[in-house]
C-alpha cells in the first residue's frame, strides 16, 4: 500500500513570541519518511491576570493542582478566573475539541484552549509500498 496524506496536529502551551520548526514523520518496518520542515512564530503573550488590589478574594484547587481565586458577589461565590483544568474531580479527562465544526455538533462537554495552535503538515510520501501501518 503506498500514499500520501495530510496530518493536522494541536500545539499548546508553546512559548509567546518564539519562532517553532516542525516536521512530521511516518515510520514502519521499512524505515521512516520525513515530511517537508515548516515553520511558525507564536504570537505574543497576553500577559498576566490582573486583580483587584482592593477586592478580597477566596481561592479554591482543581484536581489538577491550579489554584483559582475566587470572589463572593452578594451571596453567590464566583470563579474570578477561567478553568485550566483538563479533568474531572474523578479524574476522568475532559475532551479537547480545537475543531470548529466539531463544536457546532458536540454533545458532551468539552474545552479548548484560547489562541491554541493548529498546524497542518504538507502531505509526503512514506517510504513503503506495500505493506500496512
Amino acid at each position: 500500500m503506498a500514499g500520501t496524506g495530510s496530518y493536522t496536529c494541536n500545539l499548546a502551551n508553546l512559548d509567546p513570541n518564539t519562532l517553532y520548526y516542525v516536521r512530521a514523520y511516518a515510520r514502519n518496518s521499512v524505515g521512516t519518511g520525513y515530511g517537508t520542515q515548516e515553520y511558525f512564530t507564536t504570537s505574543a503573550e497576553l500577559g498576566p491576570i490582573i486583580f483587584n488590589p482592593g477586592l478580597t478574594y477566596g481561592e479554591v484547587t482543581d484536581i489538577e493542582g491550579n489554584n483559582y481565586k475566587t470572589i463572593k458577589i452578594g451571596t453567590q461565590g464566583w470563579m474570578a478566573e477561567n478553568l485550566k483544568t483538563t479533568k474531572y474531580n474523578d479524574n476522568t479527562s475532559i475532551s479537547n475539541v480545537i475543531d470548529d465544526n466539531e463544536w457546532y455538533t458536540l454533545t458532551t462537554p468539552a474545552y479548548c484552549w484560547y489562541k491554541t495552535m493548529l498546524v497542518t503538515i504538507k502531505p509526503f510520501t512514506a517510504p513503503y509500498t506495500t505493506g500496512s501501518w
